[in-house]
């Protein structure tokens, strides 16, 4: 199971197919129109080097990070939750991940370990500027 901050989440929508784009990296689902906006959309899974699961649950979480919107493809959210240090025991990063740009902390939930995503360094943002998006879809 993973987490990512709830600060960076904008909204939690139910995925449904993007418009492909041409030469993008295979992680890179291409882009939505959500209100008008266009926005890129990654699946998080492939950018991982996990199998993407089509389930009728995948959700795209809407974020932003260092000023920029874009989607992350999720084969589920099973919550929207507070780590309470105190409760469900300190945020950690064991050494033996301390290389790891990815990953900001292990947390506990209900006895289960979360890893906490660090989406600056998880997601390319860079790329992201270097796709031409049309004006409208």
């Amino acid at each position: 199971t993973y987490a990512i901050p709830i600060h960076q989440v904008k909204e939690i929508i139910r995925y449904e197919e993007a418009v492909k784009l041409p030469n993008m990296p295979d992680y890179l689902e291409g882009i939505i129109s959500l209100r008008g906006q266009t926005l890129p959309v990654i699946d998080l899974a492939g950018r991982c080097g996990f199998p993407s699961h089509a389930t009728a649950n995948r959700k795209a979480l809407i974020v932003e990070v260092n000023g920029q919107t874009t989607g992350l493809v999720v084969d589920e959210v099973s919550a929207v939750a507070n780590l309470d240090p105190v409760k469900d025991g300190a945020v950690e990063l064991p050494r033996n991940l301390a290389n790891s740009p990815y990953v900001r902390g292990i947390g506990r939930r209900n006895g289960a370990l979360l890893a906490l995503l660090e989406l600056e360094q998880l997601v390319d943002f860079s790329l992201l500027g270097t796709i031409p998006l049309p004006e409208a879809i």
